[in-house]
């Protein structure tokens, strides 16, 4: 097949795909009657913002608007909400801890608001987070409070600010460590090994944290220029809790994977249960009717491309490969048609089967069979046009289609000149994408 040709290809299933991609972009994330989102930050169920619109106390998110724009925090606490992911984690603010040595008095001067951080439901991520502290001659210590109070921690030396490696968190200037599952309350504090007799003039500050490893990539700059009561993002696990899916499935009542093509599963690094949407679906898999179907690739089978259903009034053509491949053409009858909400007439049906003809035929062993990229652009423009035209919701006579497609081909004419399949579908694409 030639490089144009597949490129046709491509185009043509793109232009299929965006048929149903409308229907998808507006799907709820949280119950009817419940807002969905504090400022710039989306509230998706099983999180809500009141009362009937979050699964149980546990998930409630306290709306402050006091700031602008408003912000989002855990129930009952002050740490802010950064983004919320239905894949089971969270992002949240936590301070930095700090401690300082003033250079005129010598005195120390401690950040303890961010001593002891306490979540009541949900656990830091072993995985994505670690425990890092930023100094010279500093001491960092984290205590988990499980129970036993254990502990870790990690030391980080330094003679100056040109002995550290830029970009390197490796105990000079700045040391990480792991922490253990399941933390949801710890505190931390920071020392010095050797009082900071060398480095507290040039160096006269150490930060500890806990705080999301992708986010935080280590400078020599943060030795000097990291202020007391910063924030920094850090990932909390949350599922919810305290069943895992054998029990929890049993009380359909409390059972929180109301979705239909939803299941239940439970997580590695934190107690409790999370839901998925079944493969080939996605959305919210905690709402009732949720999970919705989507388009994909068949990977078992080259080149079938196929859509599942949006939802349960949704049609689209389920096996476009039936169309494409000259040896389905015999299982027709075997395969289910379906049409996409989109495609609401006759008239749009057949609009998707014109756009996929020229596929099919640029899937041809021999080149003078295969369409032209011209031609292929003046089928499409021509298919757009009588979408767009007033004339398309009713009955049109063979004359009055033929002059309507011909106005569109002596456009093309003049716009698709270019003799390389790039600017060509830099002409193609869009042009199709606004005719719908």
């Amino acid at each position: 097949m030639s490089i144009s040709c597949r490129i046709t290809v491509g185009a043509i299933l793109a232009v299929l795909a965006a048929f149903s991609s409308s229907s998808s972009s507006s799907q709820p994330v949280t119950p009817a009657g419940c807002p969905s989102s504090c400022g710039e930050v989306t509230i998706p169920y099983p999180f809500g913002l009141s009362e009937d619109c979050y699964l149980n106390p546990s998930f409630l998110i306290t709306c402050n608007d006091t700031f602008s724009p408003p912000k989002p925090f855990l129930r009952k606490s002050n740490i802010e909400v950064a983004n919320i992911s239905l894949e089971g984690e969270l992002r949240i603010y936590t301070y930095v801890g700090s401690s300082c040595k003033n250079n005129q008095s010598g005195d120390w001067t401690t950040n303890s608001t961010i001593s002891k951080t306490q979540l009541s439901s949900f656990s830091f991520s072993t995985t994505k987070n670690r425990f890092t502290a930023v100094g010279c001659d500093t001491l960092a210590t984290v205590t988990i409070l499980n129970g036993d109070n254990s502990s870790s921690g990690c030391l980080s030396m330094c003679n100056n600010y040109d002995s550290v490696s830029q970009g390197s968190c490796d105990g000079f200037g700045c040391c990480q460590t792991a922490i253990p599952k399941n933390i949801r309350n710890y505190t931390i504090s920071v020392g010095t090994y050797r009082n900071f007799t060398d480095v507290w003039v040039s160096i006269p500050c150490s930060h500890v944290f806990i705080a999301e490893e992708a986010s935080f990539k280590f400078s020599k700059d943060n030795l000097t220029n990291m202020q007391p009561h910063e924030f920094v993002p850090t990932v909390v696990d949350w599922a919810v809790w305290n069943e895992a899916c054998a029990g929890a499935s049993e009380i359909s009542s409390s059972y929180a994977c109301k979705a239909d093509n939803s299941l239940c599963y439970d997580p590695q690094d934190i107690n409790g249960y999370r839901c998925n949407c079944s493969q080939g679906y996605r959305g919210n898999p905690y709402m009732t009717n949720g999970c919705q179907g989507e388009a994909e690739r068949d990977a078992s089978v080259t080149n079938r491309w196929w859509c599942q259903r949006w939802d349960n009034s949704a049609t689209l053509l389920r096996w476009i490969s039936v169309l494409l491949d000259e040896e389905e053409e015999s299982h027709k009858a075997q395969r289910e048609i379906v049409e996409d909400s989109n495609v609401k007439s006759d008239d749009d049906a057949q609009q998707v089967k014109e756009v996929a003809m020229p596929a099919k035929r640029c899937l041809r062993m021999r080149g003078d069979e295969r369409p032209t990229m011209k031609e292929v652009a003046m089928k499409l423009e021509g298919i757009r046009v009588m979408a767009q035209h007033p004339w398309v919701a009713v009955e049109l006579n063979h004359e009055e289609t033929h002059n309507l497609l011909g106005e569109a081909f002596k456009s093309l004419d003049h716009a698709y000149t270019s003799t390389t399949n790039e600017s060509m579908m830099d002409q193609l694409l869009p042009s199709m994408s606004g005719g719908r």
